[in-house]
């Protein structure tokens, strides 16, 4: 790289190194460093979590899962037996209305 931005004709280029590394055209030298240390987020609690306790939490969710079910059909029933109940209580006000007249 520094082969081709100091070529032999002493004019600059910018140029880039394999390993990140900036030539710029004024002769400084920017970037490269050492290695990223990136993209290995979480890997020590993979280490630390048995096989064991991973099924455990998977079985315990899918009991939550089978439970949160059974709430909304329970959710979904009652709303439908209030719904069903203020159409009664309508029905029958208006028929005491109706008798009261008479």
């Amino acid at each position: 790289a520094t082969r081709i931005a100091y070529g032999e004709n002493k004019e600059f280029r910018r140029v880039v190194t394999l390993e990140g590394a900036l030539f710029e055209k004024s002769g400084t030298m920017s970037g490269g460093g050492g290695k990223p240390r990136g993209g290995k987020m979480g890997t020590s609690i993979k280490a630390s979590v048995s096989t064991e306790a991973v099924g455990n939490a998977e079985k315990e969710l899918a009991l939550l899962v089978d439970q949160l079910a059974v709430l909304r059909l329970k959710i979904v029933t009652a709303g439908k037996r209030y719904q069903a109940s203020e159409k009664a209580l309508a029905n029958l006000e208006i028929h005491l209305a109706k008798t009261q007249m008479e």
